[in-house]
């Protein structure tokens, strides 16, 4: 994806900051998980991934440790929606 950055914050967490709008981002994430689930057969373990997308409000941000911290949150809630859908 043009105009982004991918780094890894450490074990299996990474993080992706997009330019753009929330409808580019949102199209992004979608071909991320497209991807993944037309690549599941190839592996004898389903991927299991969450995400917490979140916009920069510079209002709200005062650092990059706001943003992550408020990613993280994001994160963690769709980890656990995706856990109730299983149940």
């Amino acid at each position: 994806i043009r105009d982004s950055v991918v780094a890894r914050l450490g074990g299996d967490e990474f993080a992706v900051m997009m330019a753009g709008e929330n409808t580019f981002s949102q199209r992004a994430l979608e071909s991320m998980q497209e991807h993944i689930d037309s690549t599941q057969s190839k592996f004898a373990r389903k991927l299991k991934w969450s995400v917490g997308g979140i916009r920069y409000d510079k209002g709200r941000h005062a650092n990059i440790e706001e943003l992550l911290a408020d990613a993280d949150k994001e994160m963690y809630a769709d980890k656990f929606r995706k856990t109730l859908r299983v149940s």
